[in-house]
């Protein structure tokens, strides 16, 4: 069956994503299972970090969709630099450094007049330093 979104079910999909990475941390500090099976508390992806990066791949698809097709007002803009600071944020804190600044790349501007924008810049700074570290012969 056919189902109809709008830029605001993004919102949603962000959200999903910050709880299942708390869940996740949660359950990490205090010992309980990740979501994957071992409480070992290693780096290893787990089921519940899988599920967080789709939550936010499907919230930024949906923004990216709603763009393409003109929608754009402050709002989803807003929208969209949240997302992807979390989305980034989260891909950074797995040190993928190069998939993080990719994802940060379009909102990110230090000129901007709100935060989210402007953190945005800094984390893809950073992480663009970090990618090039890296790949540096």
């Amino acid at each position: 069956a056919a189902s109809f979104v709008t830029p605001c079910d993004s919102r949603v999909y962000n959200n999903l994503g910050i709880i299942l990475g708390t869940i996740d941390e949660m359950e990490r500090k205090y010992g309980n299972d990740n979501g994957g099976g071992d409480d070992s508390g290693c780096a290893a992806p787990t089921r519940r970090m899988t599920e967080q990066e789709t939550a936010y791949r499907k919230g930024l698809d949906i923004l990216q969709r709603s763009i393409k097709a003109g929608c754009t007002n402050e709002s989803l803009t807003r929208d969209l630099e949240s997302l992807s600071l979390n989305y980034g944020l989260f891909v950074a804190n797995q040190d993928r450094f190069c998939d993080a600044a990719e994802i940060l790349e379009p909102v990110a501007d230090a000129t901007a007049s709100n935060e989210a924008a402007r953190d945005a810049y800094r984390l893809s700074k950073y992480c663009r330093d970090r990618c090039l570290d890296e790949h540096a012969p």
